[in-house]
């Protein structure tokens, strides 16, 4: 057990450390499986002493993530559970020395005046881009902030009289651009499709500056299909949700631009509306332009969404769903790979029970399959009781205490792709205890043979690179692809 001391220079400062209701040290203790305590009045007499306390690694990262965090709140930052959840992330997964100072660029002042900042390492740079480019396509999931960021870039540059006018466009492709058929004048007609770009800008300029910009004809907000034949001198251009334009109509926006303007243009790949088969303008025109000078691609991830964190939790698990499905796909067009399982036993264990080998054979192959493995591959499995899995434990993880099952790869995550196909690919070795399986099997009311399936679902999962012990987030996802495996195996 090991322990870290991190000291603050007021209870004012401990207390935004630790957000309402300890919330923000809640995270941290669950990401890094450590404990935060908090003791009044540090050793130099001045604020107070946090300890960290729990295995040296974590600990270490928990202390780092927390001076980081002290150091935002030091800075007059008001810590939410986004922005924390962001921070660790960025910890955890070794990338601390991108976090940087990703709030300290004020873009605006809202009406109220709130001011706008990044929130986001990624955020922090996608403004750089549209401040350095000319024009700037910014892709990426839902809830990361390319609209909003965009629109107040744009107000900045029209309060700086940087720009004389601002343009909203967006496809109205519910109506296939038929907008006669909605009832009311034109402004009536594109309304449900522009309200996002409305919200932004009546949070920052406010309704009645809005509708004053608006009367001047300095904010202007037009479907996509009334901007052909225009040509879009000294303005901020913004085309939102450009995933659902065709390339005929991106290549037309993008060649409106006149002298004196800028463009950005947004959108998430993933929720395209056009007709099946139809290709998306905004795909085409990210792969063509991004050798092109003056236009700059950003892509944001589901890291960089600031919406409610379950928003994040729903769009990996769509992301992992696809994935999923198109591997299962591919695997389906190759032909069928040959599996190589060896058994082993030790001790007078019932190896050569057919149905048992039959069993773990099957689990090893429907996960292979699940994944989309195509390569002909081998597998070692030995069955064996609590006491030899148990020094094995001992040996290779240093915990002395049986354990249901264990996986040894032989490569990392995806390394075996780049072996040379002059044979079966060996995976790695598995260790499955019948002891604990029979013990786990009465206990959770499962078949015998059912239980031993799921264990070998789940070492083979290990051997592919998953790993549930790295975060909260690999273990669902894992437990989610054991899950799928075990249903597919009707067992």
């Amino acid at each position: 057990m090991a322990e870290k001391y991190l000291l603050t220079k007021s209870s004012e400062d401990t207390s935004a450390l630790f957000g309402a209701f300890d919330a923000n040290i809640r995270l941290v203790e669950s990401a890094f499986d450590v404990r935060v305590s908090n003791r009044r009045g540090g050793s130099e007499g001045e604020g107070d002493e946090i300890v960290i306390s729990g295995e040296a690694e974590g600990c270490a990262l928990a202390h780092r993530t927390l001076e980081y965090l002290g150091r935002m709140t030091g800075a007059g930052e008001t810590l939410d559970t986004q922005t924390v959840e962001y921070v660790i992330s960025l910890f955890r997964d070794g990338q601390e020395a991108a976090a940087g100072n990703f709030s300290d660029d004020v873009i605006c002042l809202t009406n109220r005046g709130k001011p706008i900042k990044a929130k986001t390492m990624a955020q922090k740079h996608y403004i750089e881009a549209i401040r350095n480019n000319t024009v700037v396509l910014g892709l990426g999931p839902a809830g990361t902030g390319k609209t909003f960021l965009a629109v107040a870039m744009a107000v900045e540059a029209l309060r700086r009289k940087e720009v004389d006018r601002i343009i909203l466009t967006r496809p109205a492709v519910e109506a296939g651009e038929r907008l006669g058929f909605l009832p009311g004048d034109l402004q009536s007609k594109i309304d449900p499709y522009l309200r996002p770009l409305y919200d932004a800008l009546f949070e920052l300029l406010g309704p009645e500056n809005y509708q004053r910009h608006k009367e001047r004809g300095t904010i202007e907000i037009a479907p996509l299909a009334y901007m052909r034949g225009r040509t879009l001198d000294s303005s901020f251009i913004i085309l939102d949700e450009a995933q659902n334009t065709t390339p005929e109509q991106m290549k037309m926006f993008l060649t409106r631009l006149g002298y004196g303007s800028k463009a950005v243009v947004t959108g998430d790949m993933s929720q395209t509306d056009l007709p099946t088969g139809q290709k998306s303008g905004l795909s085409i025109a990210s792969s063509i332009l991004r050798d092109v000078s003056g236009i700059g691609i950003f892509s944001f991830t589901s890291r960089d969404v600031v919406r409610h964190p379950l928003v994040r939790r729903i769009i990996d698990a769509y992301e992992k769903y696809d994935k999923a499905m198109a591997a299962k796909k591919k695997g389906t067009k190759m032909k069928t790979f040959k599996l190589f399982v060896n058994f082993a036993a030790t001790k007078d264990l019932p190896l050569a029970d057919y149905e048992l080998k039959k069993t773990i054979r099957a689990a090893v192959r429907e996960t292979l399959l699940y994944e989309g493995f195509s390569r002909d591959a081998a597998v070692s499995v030995t069955v064996c009781d609590n006491e030899h899995i148990r020094a094995l434990n001992k040996e290779y993880r240093n915990i002395d205490r049986e354990t249901d099952v264990l996986s040894f790869p032989m490569y990392e995550a995806g390394e075996w792709e780049n072996e040379e196909n002059f044979g079966p690919v060996m995976l790695g070795d598995i260790v499955i205890s019948l002891e604990r399986t029979a013990v786990q099997a009465e206990e959770l009311g499962n078949s015998f043979l059912r239980e031993a399936a799921f264990l070998a679902i789940h070492s083979t999962l290990h051997l592919l690179g998953y790993d549930h012990e790295r975060s909260k987030e690999d273990e669902e996802e894992q437990c989610a692809r054991q899950r799928a495996v075990i249903a597919r195996m009707k067992i």
